[in-house]
């Protein structure tokens, strides 16, 4: 099984210039917790998280319209190519402890693979194994 195969594609993304409140919004249409991040020729360049919202916007008060994704964002996010096997990225994210992976063709995130994409299609021991990594 490749990625291309369990991927959530053509995920919604925003630009380093919008702010923590466009990504909050992004992620509550999309209903998801994670939103790519983009330069303005299109190239992906970092993540927010939901996590990065709320340690780095809610907890500290700061005010959501005013904080650029920018300053927030992951820059060195967990990513593979479409036709990478979906075993090896599940090796990668256990050794990374992320719950996400962003799927890149070139510079453009053209997916996004998450838990819940690989709990529908991985066998249960895998699954567990990856759940232990993450969050043992």
């Amino acid at each position: 099984m490749k990625a291309k195969d369990v991927m959530t594609p053509d995920p919604a993304t925003r630009g380093e210039g919008e702010t923590a409140h466009d990504a909050a919004e992004t992620m509550a249409r999309q209903d998801t917790g994670v939103v790519p991040v983009t330069d303005a020729q299109g190239r992906c360049v970092g993540v927010v998280t939901d996590r990065d919202l709320v340690m780095q916007v809610l907890l500290p008060k700061e005010d959501p319209t005013q904080v650029r994704l920018a300053r927030i964002m992951s820059t060195d996010p967990l990513s593979c190519g479409p036709e990478e096997e979906l075993q090896q990225v599940i090796e990668a994210m256990k050794r990374r402890q992320v719950k996400r992976v962003l799927v890149t063709e070139g510079e453009r995130c053209i997916g996004v693979i998450s838990e819940t994409d690989i709990a529908r299609k991985a066998d249960p021991e895998t699954v567990g194994e990856l759940v232990g990594a993450v969050y043992g």
